[in-house]
């Protein structure tokens, strides 16, 4: 009984060791509350409409930003649902504001970074 008991212990002070160092790794460049003020692209979608390098698109209601984990770096990404452009519906930032993926030009891309994403939160919705 007494060895079970300290396979268990190991195990459990394994296990909170590798889920430490898991989220050491992690690379947060803003909260989730200054992103929209700090990066120039999301404040431009959320006050003017406009995504940048595309003059052509609209940013319709029920557009949305939402912030997230991918390959332990902060990411931010926009949808634009009743947009009838592709290159203007799905696009993930960088914390610099950088296109790093455009559903549009990378489909599978796009499958894999949703599927791989982690720690969504909603940081914003166009409302009508």
């Amino acid at each position: 009984m007494r060895s079970i008991l300290t396979i268990f212990t190991l195990m459990i002070i394994l296990l909170s060791s590798c889920l430490e160092e898991r989220n050491e790794t992690t690379k947060r460049c803003l909260s989730v509350n200054e992103a929209l003020e700090e990066i120039q692209t999301l404040k431009a979608i959320v006050n003017s409409g406009i995504v940048a390098g595309r003059k052509d698109c609209t940013v319709y209601a029920g557009a949305q930003i939402y912030s997230g984990i991918y390959k332990g770096n902060q990411v931010f990404y926009f949808i634009n649902p009743a947009s009838s452009l592709a290159v203007c519906g799905s696009i993930a930032y960088n914390c610099q504001g950088e296109e790093i993926l455009n559903r549009a030009l990378n489909n599978q891309g796009w499958e894999d970074f949703i599927v791989e994403l982690t720690g969504v939160e909603q940081l914003w919705v166009k409302n009508p």
